[in-house]
């Protein structure tokens, strides 16, 4: 995960005779910057600042910033984020996507997590996209603690996305299956909705 940069106060603290306008900015791209005004360490759940909107003081006041990077879908896909050579995995990269691999009557494909991109990743959802194959099975997505699954029954549909509620520890697998004696077919993108890394 990338650091964010510690927002800028500006003007600088100090002794002001009259009321002040304090800008905030923040040199990471993609930030939110959250703020107080009463010495407390912010977080998410306090004033975002808007930019070009600035915070008028009017007595003494102690302003504390933080950056926070902003939600957005990023595309974790390739066989440099997931492998399917481990104990359990299958399935099969050509270049371009992961191609299902047959384990008895269903076509699965089943990755586990390459290098350190998920380490203290926390997204909120999961977004597949792959080829139309009837009857779609299962999603799973696990991490090291609990399973978040969800069954899902449908004939054309080539794009889902599925909730992580609670997701308080790194994704370590994706598992996706068809139903009995389905045809082939592939994942041709995987997102996750969450901070940017």
């Amino acid at each position: 995960m990338s650091t964010v940069a510690t927002p800028k106060i500006t003007p600088i603290a100090g002794p002001y005779k009259d009321t002040i306008s304090i800008a905030l900015s923040c040199r990471t791209p993609g930030v939110n910057i959250y703020y107080t005004t009463d010495g407390s360490t912010p977080d998410a759940t306090d004033n975002l600042y808007v930019d070009g909107t600035p915070v008028v003081i009017t007595s003494t006041t102690t302003i504390k910033a933080i950056g926070i990077k902003k939600p957005a879908w990023q595309s974790f896909f390739d066989n440099t984020k997931w492998t399917a050579d481990g104990l359990t995995g299958y399935g099969s990269w050509d270049g371009s996507k992961w191609n299902s691999e047959l384990y008895g009557n269903v076509q699965l494909i089943y990755l586990e997590v390459a290098g350190s991109w998920y380490s203290g990743f926390r997204p909120t959802k999961v977004r597949v996209t792959h080829t139309a194959v009837a009857n779609f099975g299962d999603l799973t997505v696990y991490d090291n603690l609990n399973p978040r699954e969800g069954s899902l029954n449908y004939e054309s549909l080539t794009e889902f996305t599925f909730s992580l509620v609670g997701s308080n520890s790194n994704i370590l697998y994706l598992n996706t299956d068809s139903d009995q004696n389905a045809d082939a077919w592939s994942i041709t993108n995987i997102e996750f909705y969450g901070p940017l890394v």
